[in-house]
């Protein structure tokens, strides 16, 4: 899906999507992905619902499944 051409909040939800997806190759329920980030469990479960968290959390849960290049190719 090309990002270019959605509006910010189809975006996030994209973004939250992808993110989903990630944790559930990588087998791990919201709790146990929540506890390995430093994210609480409810903005985990609210980000997967509605693209909504802050950067600083995005930015854990991303680095949490070791997928810090993916942060580089979104600058």
């Amino acid at each position: 899906m090309t990002l270019s051409i959605l509006p910010s909040e189809d975006i996030a939800l994209e973004l939250a999507l992808r993110v989903k997806s990630c944790r559930l190759v990588h087998r791990l329920t919201q709790e146990g992905r929540a506890n390995r980030s430093g994210v609480s469990f409810g903005t985990l479960k609210k980000f997967e619902r509605t693209g909504q968290i802050a950067l600083v959390s995005f930015i854990r849960l991303v680095v949490a499944l070791g997928d810090e290049a993916a942060l580089e190719n979104l600058l």
